[in-house]
């Protein structure tokens, strides 16, 4: 799963809020936005700094005559779009895991109904259907709580 968040000192992040990567790709650029989530924690043992958590997100456009005003003058949706597409790819990796959790959870509650076992087949069950709902929960892709069997 690719890390979209970090660290970082308030002075590191680009005054506009996003930088330009010109020759990765043939005739495309990356722009990489930041999102200042909040003032980090200080590490323990070290007093506050001015470092920063964030998060960023990635979007490849053509590379076009003026791509600098093209992003300024686009910047929020670009963002948005950024955003978007990054919450789409993270949502069918964290389903993908929660597909494989509720195969194991199937076999567990087969498991207990075999054995006859009330509390551990209410156990199993519970667990399967908080499976199930890990997409409604609030932070939903970029938050996930998993619950425990």
């Amino acid at each position: 799963m690719k890390r979209t968040e970090g660290l970082m000192k308030r002075s590191s992040v680009p005054d506009n809020g996003y930088e330009l990567y010109f020759d990765e790709r043939e005739g495309m650029v990356r722009i990489r936005f930041f999102e200042i989530l909040g003032q980090a924690d200080p590490r323990e043992g070290e007093e506050q700094d001015d470092s920063v958590r964030f998060r960023f997100y990635d979007i490849w456009e053509y590379d076009i005559n003026g791509i600098e005003d093209y992003v300024r003058d686009n910047s929020a949706w670009l963002l948005e779009k950024a955003k978007e597409e990054e919450r789409q790819a993270l949502a069918l990796e964290i389903k993908a895991i929660r597909n494989d959790l509720l195969i194991d959870a199937d076999y567990e509650v087969n498991k207990a109904e075999d054995a006859g076992d009330q509390i551990a087949i209410g156990n199993a069950r519970a667990y399967r259907q908080a499976l199930r709902d890990v997409p409604d929960q609030a932070g939903f892709p970029w938050d996930v709580v998993w619950p425990e069997l």
